[in-house]
């Protein structure tokens, strides 16, 4: 059964049909066209309910990464096939959202109250309402801390202290105590309250603006709190922490070791002796769309456990190409000098001139601000990546016309060799 959802996007979003694996669900994304709104969709035996949640947790954590917000306007079933959403006349056009590059970072809440406050996360940011946005940051706030902490002045000004607020926030909470303003009373009374409550002696009339200063004054902090707590308590990371970190260039590595294996790796100092059984045999080097016979099902044949991380050598099966690779666990860094760390045997094959060109157009790659990754040859399963390659001190047209020009010349050499017989023997 399809189950599918027309949206309106500000995030970015892919401009081809996309499936995007998420927390046990394979999720179609659909493009915004001319004729139809953005869409996703869900192909699952798993019943209407079970779908929707799985659908909805996932553009929560979309909105989460972005900060910008995701809005279902219809859906409807389909057992037959993954029809498109047209648009409605009913319906305002959305603009246009940003093409969106890669769906790198998916955190999965460790709970049903995180991926809950997440939930009130993307209804903060998608939605046209102040006081709406104003609750729902505040709920998460409730969620985490409990409704009589949330509730009190005292504590929330605690709070504001414990975020060590920046940018916005921070320049809302000077000016606020520049005039002497309680900020916690301010959020709690003014803001939590007068749009939660209908008692005329503290709601917000909303044809009255002097009545709605407080609460916009008051915005940009709760809205940095609820990211704070989101991160801070609920243990989902912002997508600025997840690339400061970078813990991503070797988690897909770390995450087939056994504890105790990673413990070891990451005390070690001086160069050990390999005492494992690393849980990969053959390895992949390419760019993230690109990958290059050379550099494919290269054999791990010796592997250093030294400070802190591991050195893999691998080998082409025909002994002709030698790569050197770090998964570097205690710095959260994948490592590999192009130049230093790959080497090639021409023995005066075919085979060796096109390795040879194979090595240069990784190198072009990284030259046009390739990403290079590296898989396990076996699952396919990514093991680590570094981040888009910028060059530096070199003239990029001058390096990508020689680069180009040594490739041509290798391909040139291996149909040379070809025609002679040469097979390097």
């Amino acid at each position: 059964m399809w189950f599918i959802w027309a949206l309106d996007v500000a995030a970015p979003w892919p401009t081809e049909t996309t499936d995007v694996p998420y927390n046990g669900q394979t999720l179609n994304l659909m493009p915004q066209t001319d004729q139809n709104f953005a869409s996703i969709a869900i192909q699952t035996s798993i019943g209407a309910s079970d779908a929707s949640e799985a659908v909805h947790r996932f553009l929560s954590v979309l909105s989460w990464v972005d900060g910008m917000g995701i809005r279902t306007l219809w859906n409807v079933g389909n057992p037959g096939w993954r029809q498109p959403t047209p648009r409605s006349p009913f319906f305002t056009r959305p603009a246009t959202p940003l093409a969106r590059a890669n769906f790198d970072f998916l955190p999965v809440p460790k709970t049903r109250q995180a991926a809950k406050a997440l939930a009130f996360y993307r209804e903060a940011v998608s939605t046209t309402s102040k006081d709406n946005q104003f609750l729902q940051y505040f709920r998460i706030l409730e969620l985490a801390h409990g409704h009589n902490n949330a509730e009190h002045p005292k504590f929330m000004n605690e709070l504001v202290e414990k975020a060590q607020l920046q940018g916005d926030a921070r320049d809302a909470l000077q000016t606020l105590r520049s005039r002497g303003v309680n900020v916690g009373k301010q959020i709690v009374i003014s803001g939590r309250h007068a749009v939660a409550h209908g008692d005329d002696s503290i709601a917000i009339d909303p044809d009255v603006i002097s009545q709605r200063t407080p609460l916009h004054e008051s915005m940009p902090i709760v809205a940095a709190l609820a990211i704070h707590t989101i991160e801070s308590h609920f243990g989902v990371p912002t997508k600025q922490s997840y690339y400061r970190r970078h813990e991503y260039e070797v988690d897909g590595f770390a995450a087939l070791l056994a504890p105790a294996t990673r413990e070891q790796i990451l005390k070690s100092g001086g160069a050990l002796p390999l005492a494992v059984d690393l849980p990969v045999e053959e390895v992949t080097i390419g760019l993230r769309n690109s990958r290059y016979p050379a550099l494919t099902d290269l054999v791990i044949s010796n592997a250093i456990i030294e400070d802190g991380g591991v050195t893999l050598w691998a080998r082409s099966k025909d002994g002709l190409v030698l790569v050197l690779v770090r998964f570097d666990l205690l710095n959260h860094r994948l490592l590999f000098d192009l130049q230093a760390g790959v080497g090639v045997q021409d023995n005066g094959s075919p085979e060796s001139a096109e390795h040879g060109a194979d090595i240069l157009e990784l190198a072009l790659g990284l030259v046009h601000n390739g990403e290079l990754h590296v898989w396990d040859s076996k699952s396919d399963d990514l093991l680590g990546r570094q981040n888009p390659n910028l060059p530096v001190n070199i003239d990029p047209a001058a390096t990508r016309a020689l680069l180009v020009e040594r490739i041509e010349a290798l391909r040139d050499q291996a149909r040379v060799r070809r025609k002679s017989g040469d097979d390097g023997t």
